[in-house]
């Protein structure tokens, strides 16, 4: 059971209305794509628990102060922490580092999820749970070498037999699981980020002004009546969802305003 659902990250969120009205950095589009692809591999991830039928309690995306985990799930005393990667290509382990065949090293995600699971148990510090942690790679094409055994490592093809075998093993929840689950959902405090929200700086002089296509999503819209039409790409569309999408971005670049 979702104790609640899953929300596209603010950091997408102003980044992707960012995009076709601000010229962003290549570090910034970079960011874009990673927060795109991690998005896409929670969802998958979302969609697999629930298909396994494993009866537990799911936060996902628990956020307060810099700390977001993925996923938290709560069954039968046990709290199971999940990283969630969708990393693509080939990757080696070595010597507690993760590498790319390029040498290009990037940050250890059981480092992430181990720190993850230390900061849980101080806050839980008096409830009488187990915790666990997993990294969980979502990409079907994505190889992880050199990896041993006993990690905390899921990789795609085990994504579906992990939880079969989790549900297979669980027993009916208890009212300890959902009151842990309830306080939980108490500690998620998106805003409390807000302050360590990494968007580059920009001011309303900066920003491209216009309606943005459904289609292309490029600033290249002119009304005719109660019709927009890009002119880049030739879509067409009634002028009323165009203006308000204009509105909601307003909105999100420049919430002190609204």
């Amino acid at each position: 059971m979702f104790i609640k659902e899953r929300e596209t990250p603010i950091q997408l969120v102003v980044l992707r209305t960012l995009k076709p009205r601000f010229k962003l950095s290549h570090e910034y589009l970079s960011m874009l794509v990673r927060l795109e692809n991690g998005l896409i591999g929670e969802d998958k991830l979302d969609v697999c628990i629930k298909l396994s039928g494993w009866k537990a309690y799911v936060v996902p995306d628990l956020r307060w102060a810099h700390f977001q985990i993925d996923t938290v799930v709560i069954a039968n005393g046990i709290i199971h922490l999940l990283e969630v990667k969708h990393y693509q290509g080939e990757c080696y382990f070595q010597d507690d580092r993760f590498f790319y065949p390029n040498h290009f090293e990037i940050k250890n995600p059981l480092h992430q999820a181990a720190d993850h699971a230390i900061a849980l148990k101080q806050i839980l510090r008096d409830k009488p749970f187990q915790i666990k942690h997993w990294v969980i790679f979502t990409n079907p094409d994505f190889t992880l070498k050199q990896a041993k055994r006993t990690d905390p490592i899921i990789m795609p093809n085990q994504i579906e037999r992990h939880f079969e075998q989790l549900r297979q093993s669980s027993s009916p929840l208890t009212n300890a699981d959902y009151e842990l689950a309830m306080q939980l959902l108490q500690l998620d405090n998106p805003s409390a980020q807000l302050k360590y929200l990494d968007i580059p700086s920009y001011d309303f002089s900066q920003i491209q002004k216009g309606l943005k296509c459904k289609t292309c999503h490029t600033i290249s819209v002119q009304v005719s009546g109660r019709t927009c039409f890009c002119q880049k790409c030739g879509c067409r569309e009634s002028i009323y969802p165009v203006v308000k999408e204009a509105i909601q971005d307003f909105a999100v670049l420049f919430p002190k305003i609204c």
